[in-house]
């Protein structure tokens, strides 16, 4: 089967399947969120994704919202950091393993390297061990670990951090 994948900025009306999308990583324990979002805390947390993010897209196979990705500010108002951007991806369970956070991160890369972002970081769960090494085949390295500051119910996670220099085209 013949697989139409294409990559786009985030609508509006994209809202609910980027919530749905990122509530299915809450669930599977992937960030540091405890609880799913429902519809006013979701409707909240997209607004100020939208309004915040240097840069957000959406990936679609066949027609179908298979994953979302931004960039965002690292540390947003200090001046020094300001080519460093913390890069975000999540995929609909459906489609992984399908090339779509591949994509998104190559997508991402390159709108790094025309706007001048040197430096990407992902912050991650150290349990998340397939981001880590999807991370790591996109020449990602591991800068650092806070071990045992997610505090879940059930036991204590790091926050993995990983980045890549971004060779700028100008």
């Amino acid at each position: 089967m013949q697989i139409d994948r294409s990559i786009r900025p985030a609508f509006y009306d994209d809202e609910s399947s980027v919530v749905e999308i990122f509530n299915q990583g809450i669930e599977e324990r992937t960030n540091a969120y405890l609880k799913p979002l429902d519809w006013i805390p979701g409707a909240d947390w997209y607004k100020s994704l939208r309004n915040n993010a240097a840069v957000l897209i959406v990936c679609e196979v066949n027609g179908a919202l298979a994953g979302w990705a931004s960039l965002t500010d690292y540390r947003s108002g200090r001046e020094a950091l300001a080519k460093t951007k913390e890069i975000t991806f999540y995929v609909h369970r459906d489609f992984r393993n399908k090339g779509v956070a591949s994509g998104m991160i190559e997508y991402l890369e390159e709108e790094c390297s025309t706007k001048g972002y040197k430096h990407l970081v992902a912050i991650l769960l150290d349990s998340n061990v397939a981001s880590r090494a999807l991370l790591e085949k996109h020449g990602y390295f591991v800068w650092g670990l806070f071990e045992g500051i997610a505090e879940f119910e059930d036991e204590c996670l790091g926050h993995l951090y990983m980045g890549k220099r971004i060779i700028v085209h100008r």
